[in-house]
């Protein structure tokens, strides 16, 4: 069969195109590709090495699969880096190390930076000039972790590339060695800077390309975390201003990243010149305006929430009452109790700031996270409550509920007036601490990342909020028209607003089932019996003998402490990992982990050292067998691999003569608890 000469011509061209293809395409860079459980690393350089005297680059790419991710050099809060252990030629070096720019991933356990797509980091390799080859033989063995949602496998891969020697020819330079060595960080001027409530960045306005819009920090130092993420800019006259997201009193190292596309080195030195922050305005008014009318609107909300209004009604009906009091006398009264709230929230938001600076990582709300706490609150709702409903009054000499709220008869003098309405003051900010967590948690959590002085005010404008409506009443008489009139109707609106504090102790008794065991919650439910019986008997005896009355208090004070549910201090039944300590004949659960796992300390936190699953394992005998896997150990390698499993967490349950039973990822504490207690 002859070929016409239109289709020779044809052939010839395509055929000479192939071979362009061949010599001046992708397939001339050197590659080799090793595919891992959950990703692919790919060894790569450019197309020869031309100049033996010159660096030359090569690259490890790691391809994570779909919704998996591989970390940066300074992985953040959890993770691991890569690691390469080189096998080169006699006298090659491996210079400097170029990372792409990495992103910012935020979880309960902090912010980790990561690469959700392929990352290439490029070595600089300085070459042995006085070797005469035709090619150079690299190998490697990598290893490096990537991670999930729900789960983190170390992986690893033994790679090798052989890279031509060809002084003559030019170079093809790979694309993605290029596009991260266009990442290179720059070195940049910069130093940080204190006023009286932010920490700045001043970077100068020469050393940038371009106004910043848009700027992230990240820290390489495990110690700086809390500064990492979006920074604020601001142009001052011959600096750019970054406002970091908390105030430090470190010197800020590590990246930063501009406008999302230039990479500087971050090295910050001290400010030489105070005044350069003359000019910063931080926060800007409008949003902090805007946080002190939610902070107002929110202390204005709490006044009908249940742990408050039943105080508060009583306190300001108990006012209008007293018709013998003249308008100034109210106004005062009015004037203390608002004074009594102010100064709580403002020392309980002081607190709450001098426990973040010092490292603690707190959020409003976490006073109910002690059982401690929550058992008292829960006892004084119900006392507050049986007082409401008339089942007892106590004496003035040991601060009588109805005392403090202004129902008891009495003469009093102006000042023992003003010093109720302080005292109901704190009162109410302290009844009112179980509803604002519920409540207002979202908006002080954003209150507590301002600056320490913005966060006071927006705590002030809380008790301004809540006292706002007492105040009214005192500060204009007329407002108490609005109030309907001192009647019988009182004899049943008082019980009534006993119900509402039940329903608030009710929850704080939930919340209590949620932090302790089942044996743990005997004393503070005994609490809510005898306490209340002691307090009856009093009323009962009406003791007048100063010893008598002296024992009773004591026996209250002394039930009220010993049913207070005091954390258990136990040793726990945790016992490091053994192949040999599988052939236990009782209960066993093993929790192979690692400290870079996300998953591993979320459940670690949240389930494994959660009382009710320590109390359980301890009711039941049950051995807590914990395999650390932080750094690489062959024998829980083995042990997850007789699993068929790559990575952590992994869970396993024993219960002979049952077969071992694996356990979900993300543990659930009732399906542990009913696990465990079969």
């Amino acid at each position: 069969m002859s070929i016409s000469t239109p289709l020779r011509r044809r052939l010839s061209v395509s055929l000479l195109l192939l071979v362009g293809l061949l010599f001046n395409g992708p397939g001339l860079h050197a590659q080799s590709n090793q595919r891992a459980n959950h990703s692919q690393v790919s060894l790569i350089s450019h197309s020869h090495i031309q100049d033996l005297n010159s660096p030359f680059e090569i690259g490890v790419t790691i391809t994570p699969d779909p919704n998996w991710h591989s970390y940066w050099k300074h992985p953040g809060s959890i993770g691991l880096p890569l690691e390469a252990e080189w096998q080169l030629p006699k006298e090659h070096q491996i210079e400097q190390e170029t990372w792409p720019i990495p992103s910012l991933s935020l979880s309960e356990i902090g912010p980790s930076f990561v690469y959700k797509a392929p990352a290439t980091i490029v070595f600089k390799m300085r070459l042995n000039p006085t070797q005469h080859q035709d090619h150079i033989q690299l190998l490697a063995t990598l290893n490096w972790l990537v991670c999930k949602e729900d789960l983190c496998v170390p992986e690893s891969a033994k790679v090798s590339l052989n890279i031509p020697i060809q002084k003559n020819t030019p170079i093809q330079p790979h694309p993605d060695i290029l596009n991260t060595l266009a990442q290179a960080p720059k070195n940049i001027q910069s130093h940080i800077a204190h006023n009286h409530s932010h920490s700045v960045l001043l970077i100068p306005n020469t050393a940038l390309n371009s106004p910043v819009n848009k700027a992230t920090f990240f820290p390489e130092n495990s110690e700086q975390l809390s500064l990492s993420g979006p920074l604020r800019p601001q142009t001052l006259p011959t600096d750019t201003a970054l406002i970091l997201p908390n105030k430090t009193n470190t010197l800020p190292k590590g990246l930063l990243i501009i406008n999302d596309n230039t990479a500087y080195l971050i090295n910050a030195e001290p400010n030489p010149n105070p005044e350069r922050l003359d000019l910063l305005q931080v926060p800007t008014p409008e949003s902090l305006l805007w946080l002190l009318f939610a902070a107002f609107l929110g202390g204005l909300i709490l006044n009908i929430m249940p742990c408050v209004f039943p105080v508060l009604s009583l306190k300001a009906l108990s006012i209008m009452k007293k018709s013998t009091l003249s308008s100034q006398s109210i106004r005062a009264q009015g004037l203390a109790y608002t004074l009594g709230v102010v100064i709580s929230f403002v020392l309980l938001g002081a607190l709450l700031i001098g426990l973040k600076l010092s490292g603690q990582q707190l959020g409003w709300g976490f006073q109910l996270q002690s059982p401690v706490f929550v058992s008292l609150m829960m006892n004084l709702m119900l006392l507050v409550g049986l007082n409401l409903s008339g089942v007892y009054e106590l004496p003035t000499a040991i601060l009588s509920l109805q005392s403090w709220i202004g129902t008891q008869s009495a003469n009093k003098t102006p000042q023992s007036g003003l010093k109720r309405s302080f005292l109901t003051g704190i009162l109410a900010t302290i009844m009112a601490t179980p509803c604002t967590a519920p409540l207002m948690g979202p908006a002080l959590g954003v209150a507590l990342n301002q600056p320490s002085l913005n966060s006071l005010l927006i705590f002030t404008l809380i008790g301004l909020g809540l006292a706002s409506p007492f105040l009214l009443i005192s500060l204009v008489p007329k407002s108490a028209k609005l109030l309907p009139k001192p009647g019988p109707w009182l004899n049943i609106v008082k019980p009534a607003l006993a119900f509402p504090m039940y329903a608030t102790a009710a929850w704080l008794l939930w919340v209590l089932t949620q932090q302790l065991s089942a044996s743990e919650l005997i004393m503070p439910l005994s609490g809510l019996i005898l306490i209340p019986l002691l307090i009856w008997s009093w009323q009962q005896i009406r003791p007048k003998h100063p010893i008598i009355k002296g024992l009773l208090l004591l026996a209250i004070i002394v039930i009220m402490t010993a049913t207070l549910p005091f954390p258990n201090n136990t040793p726990k039944n945790n016992v490091p990992f053994s192949m040999s300590g599988l052939q236990q004949d009782g209960p066993l659960l093993v929790e192979v982990t690692a400290a870079w796992c996300l998953s591993c300390q979320y459940n670690k936190t949240r389930v494994l050292e959660h009382p009710d699953i320590q109390a359980a394992l301890s009711e039941t005998q049950t051995t807590h067998m914990i395999a650390d896997w932080t750094e690489k150990d062959p024998v829980i390698t083995q042990y997850l691999a007789s699993f068929n499993r790559s990575g952590v967490p992994l869970y396993v349950y024993y219960r002979p003569p049952n077969a071992p039973l694996i356990l979900p990822q993300l543990l659930n504490r009732d399906d542990l608890l009913e696990l465990l207690n079969p």
